[in-house]
């Protein structure tokens, strides 16, 4: 529904429930997979599918494309969108009445950064080349799904049972998601046991297994 294009990046293991998808990232930043969510909102929601409270599904999400710099560049631009975005909070903060068109702007400058075009003057520079490009020529075009394992949680039931909530697992719920627009997700609000995790889609930290993947040269 209204959450849908809402994102985080999960800072701590826990658990989900059916309303929250995960992705482990496999050959993309958590940084840039991140911005990039957040970019495609407005595109995502139109792609939500049901009646008045539309979804996206897992499948959506798998197969949505993604521009793709190597992981190099991927840093780059979100140390790039880090710093200019830093000067949007402090502005955000100042003048609220303006929020609706900075939040257009972020967009925008989301959307301008993942399909390259923040840190086109700077490969312009380091190439000595003024070729144009729909997308810089050391990228490629790739899916959500291919770089990073997308999976749906749960919720156990009956909601409320002490056999599952209560215990000291976080659990993510869309609130915590959008509680605010920060980066990372340190803090929820709820919290279940253990057998309420293995009644969840547990995820926990798993960026050890995936280190020869993210030190592919894309």
């Amino acid at each position: 529904g209204a959450t849908i294009g809402k994102a985080s990046i999960l800072s701590v293991d826990a658990a989900t429930n059916q309303a929250c998808a995960v992705g482990t990232p496999l050959a993309v930043t958590s940084e840039f997979l991140h911005y990039y969510l957040v970019s495609q909102a407005e595109s995502l929601a139109a792609a939500g599918q049901g009646g008045a409270q539309p979804n996206i599904s897992q499948g959506i999400v798998r197969s949505w494309p993604l521009q793709l710099p190597p992981q190099r560049e991927q840093v780059r631009i979100t140390d790039a969108l880090d710093e200019v975005l830093s000067g949007n909070d402090l502005a955000e903060s100042e003048l609220f009445a303006a929020k609706r068109k900075l939040t257009l702007y972020r967009q925008s400058l989301l959307k301008s950064a993942v399909e390259g075009t923040l840190t086109a003057e700077w490969r312009r520079v380091a190439r000595r080349s003024t070729k144009t490009l729909d997308i810089p020529d050391d990228w490629r075009w790739s899916t959500i799904g291919e770089l990073a394992t997308v999976v749906r949680g749960a919720s156990p039931r009956p909601a409320g049972d002490p056999r599952y909530f209560g215990g000291s697992i976080p659990w993510i719920t869309v609130g915590s998601l959008t509680a605010d627009d920060q980066m990372y997700l340190t803090t929820v609000e709820q919290f279940v046991t253990e057998a309420g995790r293995d009644r969840s889609q547990y995820e926990g930290t798993r960026s050890e297994e995936h280190t020869s993947e993210l030190q592919s040269p894309c």
